[in-house]
């Protein structure tokens, strides 16, 4: 039978790239696409089989679908949410494997192909939550029930934001007043997965 060659892409929202370089943010459910061919002739492809994906090595501990996907129409897919210890932003690269195993009708061998996926810092958006009104103080400092609240975090992940300065922009009574949050910072264990898209809120 043909050799196969194996394409590895990556799909989703917030993912970006393209011929086996991928970009995606934390906490991104990613498409991954395994796509097989005869090596050298793309008119022969895999009409059936299994394909195994791995974070990394061809390891059992490193499987992202824990039953083998089965090929249809030379492609198989598998979805994997990007977060979690295993997913941890950095600047450098995870290798996503995919392995084909062929099936009894087949012309193709097995192969396997690579993808390399970066994973970056998700972006979260503060907004100011809780007690937003006082009675008149004379002063600009905000209110005492006052909280930074954060859209976008992952499920049961443990991230605050809080503030140097959060204050009315003066200190005379009115209506529909601003209250200013600067120099907001991401607190809990989980911070490092995220960013803020603006620290002034």
């Amino acid at each position: 039978g043909y050799s196969s060659t194996v394409a590895v892409s990556v799909s989703g929202d917030g993912v970006t790239g393209s011929s086996g370089q991928y970009t995606a943010a934390y906490g991104t459910t990613a498409t991954l696409a395994a796509t097989v061919t005869a090596t050298g002739n793309n008119d022969q492809s895999a009409s059936d089989g299994t394909v195994t994906f791995y974070q990394g090595t061809v390891d059992e501990g490193k499987k992202l679908n824990e039953t083998p996907v089965n090929v249809s129409n030379s492609t198989a897919t598998t979805t994997v949410s990007l977060s979690g210890e295993n997913w941890t932003p950095s600047e450098t690269s995870q290798t996503i494997t995919a392995v084909y195993t062929p099936g009894e009708s087949n012309q193709l061998r097995p192969g396997n192909g690579k993808s390399s996926l970066t994973i970056q810092p998700k972006t979260l958006t503060a907004s100011l939550g809780g007690t937003l009104t006082k009675t008149y103080s004379g002063n600009a400092d905000a209110p005492e029930g006052i909280k930074i609240e954060l859209e976008g975090v992952v499920s049961g992940e443990n991230v605050s934001a809080s503030s140097e300065s959060i204050s009315y922009d003066d200190g005379n009574v009115g209506i529909g007043k601003t209250i200013t949050a600067s120099d907001i910072k991401l607190n809990g264990d989980d911070a490092g997965n995220y960013t803020l898209g603006t620290n002034t809120t």
